[in-house]
């Protein structure tokens, strides 16, 4: 994973390929799962942002592609508590890419090898 708090080493990822978004009503959350490339390694990975960086990550998307419809963009899903789940698949569109620096949460970001 990008954002966790323990870990050995640095992370060093700057680019990250967004692939799908998900939150819940009442949570503060949002989990960005895609892709990290580092260096010539690409690998699955994921990383969490708050709902502010959440309206940032989506003017930046809708920026790189106009066709993006983002009302039409998120499925809902009624869930156990009662709440709504919210997630988007991006992995049909043209590649989103992010700079991880952009989304920084004041948590450390680790990487974590096994």
């Amino acid at each position: 994973m990008i954002q966790i708090n323990v870990g050995a080493m640095k992370n060093t990822v700057k680019q990250f390929q967004i692939q799908e978004i998900i939150f819940e009503t009442g949570d503060s959350e949002v989990l960005v799962k895609g892709k990290a490339q580092d260096g010539l390694m690409s690998y699955l990975s994921e990383f969490i942002i708050n709902h502010s960086q959440l309206n940032s990550l989506l003017n930046h998307i809708k920026s790189l592609n106009e066709a993006i419809n983002l009302e039409k963009l998120f499925r809902t899903e009624a869930i156990y508590d009662g709440g709504i789940m919210y997630s988007a698949d991006l992995s049909g569109y043209d590649p989103i890419r992010i700079n991880t620096d952009t989304f920084e949460t004041g948590n450390t970001k680790r990487r974590i090898r096994a």
